[in-house]
């Protein structure tokens, strides 16, 4: 898997000066299972072993910053999404909460907090 460093020091991420011309396939971002779905399309990102590294990777995905409108309590936020789905927005630097799903999702196996039910109940 191709490893180039770039502007925002993630060595995980391979980025071309549009970020077109490479294969979605190389990007990849370590595993993170509170973040397992692209925010963009909802769909679960694909695992790979990663035997230089030794752990699990995303493929098909980078992570991206979000800026949210005036309500929300974080001014901006970084999020994952497919490399796919990216491009299909026009790749753009930074995505806006419009071009986001707004609810996060949470795992079926992530124990919530008992203070705070998960979204929808």
């Amino acid at each position: 898997m191709k490893k180039v460093d770039d502007s925002t020091d993630n060595k995980y991420m391979s980025l071309t000066t549009s970020g077109t011309e490479t294969d979605p396939s190389e990007f990849t971002v370590p595993a993170d299972e509170t973040r397992d779905r692209c925010r963009i399309c909802g769909i679960n990102f694909k695992m790979v072993f990663d035997h230089d590294e030794g752990v699990y990777m995303y493929n098909n995905c980078r992570e991206m910053e979000v800026l949210n409108d005036e309500a929300a309590a974080q001014e901006k936020e970084d999020v994952l999404v497919h490399v796919t789905c990216w491009r299909a927005l026009g790749s753009p630097d930074i995505l806006t909460a419009d071009q986001t799903l707004h609810e996060p999702f949470h795992h079926p196996f992530v124990v919530m907090s008992k203070s705070q039910p998960p979204v929808g109940y």
